[in-house]
């Protein structure tokens, strides 16, 4: 779910703490409240005449400019899919993001240029937080994979996603984190999934796992 959190960021630690005891900006407060109210205020038509803003000329082009790279981009297959699934869902918070930069601006118009630049750049800033969330991801993925393979000799010969969840080694004592490192398995074929039979007690057939034989010899 977090090609839904479209807002997301990782920032890098500052790596020092300092004790600041001071009155806040009061006229940086002061804006921030007034935007707030003024959106709160805002007379948006009615319902069968609701009040419509959209692009201007110059920054629809913008935007359609901008469109046509990351979707070229998300296309080219060098992404992960779950990057790609983030990437392909970015025009509509953008889109948003610009109309609010200019109803803050005060326009009642038309999204103008300098909303749609204030967007992209935004848009910038989430794309390369967005790669930095996945690729910590698939690190975790990797070190989840790396330990399964250390640890074989410990499961079953048949082994499930459950078997390695109650071993409950490190990073992987998570249900997604041992599907993560499990898929990872699969493509790289150290393990092929088996269909698992229900037992005499009936229930639904489950998926199981096991070993690339060169694996097992190694």
């Amino acid at each position: 779910m977090v090609q839904r959190l479209q807002l997301a960021v990782w920032p890098d630690d500052i790596g020092s703490w300092k004790w600041v005891d001071r009155h806040p900006d009061r006229g940086a407060r002061e804006a921030y409240d007034k935007v707030f109210r003024d959106l709160h205020g805002l007379q948006a038509g009615t319902a069968d005449h609701p009040l419509v803003l959209r692009f201007s000329a110059t920054g629809q082009e913008l935007f359609r400019e901008w469109m046509n790279d990351i979707q070229s981009e998300a296309r080219a297959g060098k992404l992960s899919s779950t990057l790609e699934s983030h990437i392909l869902k970015m025009p509509k918070t953008i889109a948003s993001l610009a109309l609010l930069f200019e109803l803050i601006a005060g326009g009642r118009f038309e999204v103008g240029d300098d909303a749609v630049m204030l967007a992209l750049a935004w848009a910038d800033y989430l794309r390369s937080h967005a790669g930095r969330l996945y690729a910590a991801g698939e690190t975790m993925a990797e070190e989840g994979a790396r330990l399964i393979i250390q640890r074989r000799r410990q499961l079953p010969v048949q082994f499930t996603t459950r078997d390695i969840q109650r071993k409950a080694w490190a990073g992987l004592s998570d249900r997604d984190a041992v599907t993560s490192a499990l898929g990872l398995l699969t493509e790289t074929h150290h393990c092929r999934p088996v269909q698992i039979e229900s037992g005499a007690a009936g229930g639904r057939p489950s998926t199981g796992f096991v070993w690339n034989p060169m694996i097992v010899e190694a």
